[in-house]
């Protein structure tokens, strides 16, 4: 329909002018949108994150495709630049991993909590009946000591009660003393490769991925140590934020069983707040990092 508009148009100017320009420019703006237009190639799109997936867009005009190719070739080759002087983890890396993905990881991985059943009440039981214990009764450490400590695993399964206690799964009896080498056991085989909470944030975070094992190690690994500087391997984070967890759910839980209603808004009040500033200090980052005009 429109070459044939385009045909009259072509024809009335031709007969009132007689101008050969007019119709050379005719064909070489038709032979010009057709090969732009009517030619279509298949594309391959590229995505550096997941290196081994293949993306392919069918029937895609080719006056689009060449634009795009040209385009996000020159945006890629400005990136590996950036990124070349700028060295950085591959956990932080545009190119490599997206937009902030390593500040993401470690956002996430704040909420890691076991998914197993049995060690999330163990240890929900241990926090009430022996940390808090441990607190009020003993005076071992204090609240204080203990939320702001960088290793609060260490403490509460340094010197459990040998007379206070939990019972286990089959109503057993188990002092805190015993409760602890239970818990540390199983937090060990719950948060290393293979372990039910390393695969079950390893398929939600890696899912589909080659080697997903590794490159959860790796990433939350090198993520963890250029925001942080921590050194600690994968496992010892898991453990560190799955005990965080577990101790500020046993916490609540006793603050509601003793219907102490302020300290538990006082805590999800303070956990939304530490959510607000990790977010904040993420998207301020790129503001800091990347160099002015």
């Amino acid at each position: 329909m429109c070459i044939a508009f385009s045909v009259l148009i072509v024809a009335s100017s031709w007969v009132k002018k007689h101008n050969i320009m007019d119709l050379v420019g005719w064909v070489f703006a038709l032979t010009l949108v057709s090969m732009l237009v009517v030619i279509r190639k298949p594309v391959q799109i590229i995505d550096y994150s997941n290196v081994s997936q293949v993306y392919q867009v069918d029937n895609v005009p080719i006056g689009l495709a060449i634009p795009a190719s040209l385009t996000t070739r020159v945006g890629n080759a400005l990136i590996q630049g950036y990124e070349m002087i700028f060295s950085l983890p591959d956990s932080v890396t545009y190119s490599k991993t997206g937009m902030l993905f390593g500040s993401n990881l470690v956002a996430k991985s704040t909420d890691f909590i076991s998914q197993n059943p049995e060690i999330t009440t163990l240890f929900s039981d241990y926090v009430q009946n022996c940390v808090m214990g441990d607190i009020f009764l003993n005076h071992k450490y204090s609240f204080e000591e203990l939320l702001n400590s960088p290793d609060p695993y260490t403490i509460i399964f340094s010197n459990p009660s040998p007379l206070r206690g939990v019972f286990d799964k089959n109503n057993q009896f188990r002092t805190c003393q015993e409760a602890s080498r239970d818990l540390k056991a199983a937090l060990a085989l719950d948060t290393q490769t293979g372990g039910k909470t390393w695969s079950y944030y390893v398929r939600q975070l890696f899912g589909g991925k080659p080697n997903p094992d590794v490159l959860f190690s790796q990433m939350i690994g090198d993520s963890y140590n250029y925001f942080y500087s921590s050194g600690q391997s994968a496992g010892q984070i898991i453990r560190q934020n799955v005990t965080m967890n577990a101790l500020r759910s046993g916490i609540q839980s006793y603050a509601a069983r003793s219907g102490d209603t302020a300290s538990l808004v006082n805590i999800a009040n303070t956990s939304s707040l530490e959510k607000q500033r990790l977010a904040q200090g993420d998207y301020g980052t790129p503001g800091v990092t990347l160099p002015g005009r």
